[in-house]
């Protein structure tokens, strides 16, 4: 039995690492899969550690003993624990059909929860959106924002009256996330075209968390647009009636 538990460990170990690999990236509120204890994994989320005791109080990735570590909150059971990133992988059904049930936990019910956490954060890429080749003060854009992958943005000056800066050696741009508050510097792999057709390549489904805002920015980017194509057509009608 004991021999049993080893290689039912090493195995399960050997499955989330190798999943993980294909996801090259996790984030604050991502469903994921994570290894629970005594070589388990269980369906969990990426919160914030709101745990005094521990390291890293008030984030949700760390380093422990130079590895990075993201705070997980496992389904059906609610404690927190700090997972190396290695153990973390993505709620893939193939790793949802390999998970054990955990004694005194109830699996099913976890899984579900999981699910439903998943389709309350996915953004659905159907195809990735243009690339640009340049980006100028005031275009309207696509910026990655948060643990959305795509917002509607525009580019504008900052405080210091700055659109445009250069660090180590990288060009960034100041981005208004539209129909927010937020705003940072974006780096140009980081933005892309922004379309006046429907947003095809975020498929946000309407139990989405972000929806609403998702909707409310892409129409305020449409009304920018709409009034910039106005202002240039009352402008060209002036100069031809002189």
């Amino acid at each position: 039995m004991f021999a049993y538990s080893l290689l039912l460990c090493h195995y399960s170990s050997t499955m989330i690492h190798n999943a993980f690999r294909k996801a090259p990236w996790q984030h604050l509120g991502r469903a994921i899969v994570a290894l629970f204890e005594e070589g388990t994994f269980w369906p969990g989320v990426i919160r914030i550690c709101d745990v005094e005791e521990e390291n890293g109080v008030g984030e949700w990735e760390t380093e422990i003993d130079e590895v990075l570590h993201f705070w997980v909150v496992f389904f059906n059971n609610y404690q927190g624990d700090w997972v190396p990133h290695s153990m973390v992988a993505d709620l893939t059904e193939s790793n949802l059909r390999q998970l054990i049930p955990v004694r005194g936990l109830h699996l099913e019910a976890a899984v579900q929860e999981a699910v439903k956490r998943r389709s309350e954060f996915s953004v659905i890429p159907l195809r990735p959106p243009p690339l640009l080749r340049s980006v100028d003060e005031g275009d309207i854009v696509l910026c990655r924002f948060s643990i959305c992958p795509w917002w509607p943005s525009i580019v504008k000056k900052d405080d210091k009256g700055d659109w445009i800066t250069v660090k180590e050696r990288t060009a960034l741009f100041h981005c208004k996330y539209l129909g927010t508050h937020d705003h940072s510097w974006v780096s140009l792999e980081n933005i892309r075209e922004f379309s006046t057709e429907e947003l095809y390549y975020n498929a946000v489904s309407k139990s989405n968390i972000f929806y609403n805002q998702i909707r409310k920015a892409t129409k305020m980017a449409r009304s920018i647009l709409q009034e910039r194509v106005s202002s240039s057509d009352d402008g060209a009608r002036s100069s031809n009636g002189n």
